[in-house]
């Protein structure tokens, strides 16, 4: 028999990917956020000969 630590986490796991499931908005929330901290597909402009600055057009 397997001991009460081990099957609570399997519980627990089970119940986050049953949730995950039924309503993935929160899954796509934190790969959203983790992306965004890792700098992961985020635009480089700097190859494509932008301006660093808005000119002013009279």
């Amino acid at each position: 028999m397997p001991k009460l630590s081990v099957t609570l986490i399997a519980v627990v796991l089970l119940a986050g990917l049953v949730y995950l499931a039924y309503d993935p908005a929160p899954a796509q929330r934190a790969v959203n956020w983790l992306r965004r901290e890792l700098g992961v597909n985020k635009p480089d402009f700097r190859g494509q000969g932008t301006p660093n600055y808005l000119p002013v057009v009279r």
